[in-house]
């Protein structure tokens, strides 16, 4: 009779712990975003060498990475100051969401952000920053969603899909760093071999 109670405690013990675990997984995501140690705004930020470029041709290169990452790049950009080394779009991202069918369908709100890419010799520098949801006029900081991404907390409903949203638009960021960075690389050339 004991084992059985004690069986029966340590399913209960059992079940509690993945559903701490779970909500841990949960709020794990939103402490992955970076934030400014002042602001405590999100800011991915990084500097890259890059030994092969000066500050003019870095500026160069990153306006044909742009080209490439958005569509009409040039309405996007609304910083474009080559004497200083400094190009700064206004980029969003298309909120993505999974249904059961496991299809991704487009969500009707944008997040934007700000992408700010700074050159030196030999360097250069990618920011995302100022991520806001502008829905019907009133602006929704990012970070607020962080704050209220905690099991618990009503302050959105499910029908928000805060969690699938702050997932989406931190892979999506991922996404766009690494096209920076393979985009700067330089385009492979192709030598023609014979054979």
């Amino acid at each position: 009779m004991k084992n059985i109670k004690f069986e029966i405690h340590m399913k209960k013990f059992v079940a509690v712990l993945v559903i701490f675990t779970a909500c841990l997984t949960f709020k794990a995501v939103a402490q992955d975003f970076p934030r400014d140690s002042l602001t405590q705004k999100i800011d991915f930020v990084g500097v890259v060498p890059a030994p092969s470029y000066t500050k003019s041709s870095g500026f160069d290169r990153a306006l044909v990475v742009l080209h490439r990452m958005y569509k009409e790049a040039d309405t996007k950009i609304s910083v474009k100051d080559k004497d200083n080394g400094i190009i700064v779009v206004n980029g969003y991202t298309q909120l993505m969401l999974k249904l059961k069918s496991g299809v991704m369908e487009p969500y009707s709100d944008l997040v934007l952000y700000k992408l700010t890419l700074s050159f030196k010799n030999g360097k250069y520098r990618y920011e995302f920053t100022d991520f806001v949801q502008n829905r019907a006029g009133t602006v929704n900081h990012i970070e607020k969603w962080i704050e209220h991404n905690v099991p618990g907390d009503h302050f959105y409903s499910k029908d928000d899909h805060i969690p699938e949203s702050l997932n989406y638009l931190y892979s999506d960021i991922q996404k766009r760093i690494g096209e920076i960075k393979n985009g700067m690389l330089g385009d492979k050339t192709i030598e023609k071999q014979d054979w």
